[in-house]
């Protein structure tokens, strides 16, 4: 989103800055997005990914994993760089064996409420505003999006800005940020899929064609400790890694 990562805001007492020198230099969040392409082959590799999965989380790699409704996933990860967190995803059964393709693509976020802080800290380096407004016990959603128009989101700029602090100040959204040049990724609480798209309905970049969103509910089945204050009230598992 726009103001997700290029706009500074006003001082105000409900958020801090973490600078950027507080962040590891080698380390990288990433979102790995899944499109189920094979449904027929789905239920025969799921025990192999399953298995694969549970590794990850108890190597401490994974942070969570869930549906974005039918046929589609999200999952979020850290790795050193682009290269490894795609060497790690290489040997996923459901992508390896054709049933699965995936997007793995690197989140830098730059506005994160408290409860996301311990994952934040995953990230490369990069200032994230902090917000410490209490999150509701909702359902979790993604808000993905690609921008569109460039002359426009520089435009709208100015208008977005006070609208997502906003929201944060409401305990509404969990974090935000860049999924690169081109696209970008928001998590928020709502109770229902009715009620987050009501919420992101005036969102200045999208209602002024500057961006295309996709409201899309996330049901996460598990995560590690570092998530468990956002996914409070869910029926995610948490698994935690080997010691």
């Amino acid at each position: 989103m726009a103001a997700i990562g290029l706009a500074a805001l006003p001082t105000l007492a409900a958020f801090h800055t973490v600078p950027a020198a507080a962040q590891p230099a080698e380390s990288g969040l990433f979102v790995l997005l899944v499109d189920v392409v094979d449904p027929s082959r789905f239920e025969e590799l799921l025990p192999a990914h399953s298995a694969w999965l549970h590794a990850k989380f108890e190597q401490g790699i994974f942070i969570t994993s869930g549906g974005l409704g039918d046929a589609r996933a999200l999952a979020m990860f850290h790795a050193p760089n682009q290269a490894a967190a795609e060497a790690l995803m290489a040997d996923e059964p459901l992508y390896s064996n054709g049933v699965a393709k995936h997007e793995v693509l690197q989140f830098t976020p730059r506005f994160i409420n408290a409860a996301f802080a311990p994952v934040a800290g995953f990230a490369s380096a990069a200032e994230t505003t902090v917000f410490e407004s209490p999150l509701p016990a909702e359902g979790l959603f993604a808000l993905l999006v690609d921008f569109a128009d460039p002359v426009k989101f520089e435009e709208l700029l100015p208008v977005h800005v006070p609208w997502l602090e906003q929201k944060y100040e409401q305990g509404v959204f969990v974090a935000s940020g860049s999924l690169g040049d081109k696209r970008a990724l928001a998590l928020f609480k709502a109770a229902s899929l009715a009620d987050a798209e009501a919420l992101m309905a005036d969102e200045p970049l999208n209602a002024g064609g500057a961006v295309v969103h996709q409201v899309l509910q996330f049901n996460p089945r598990f995560h590690s400790p570092a998530l468990a204050a956002v996914v409070t009230g869910g029926q995610s598992t948490e698994l935690a890694p080997l010691t």
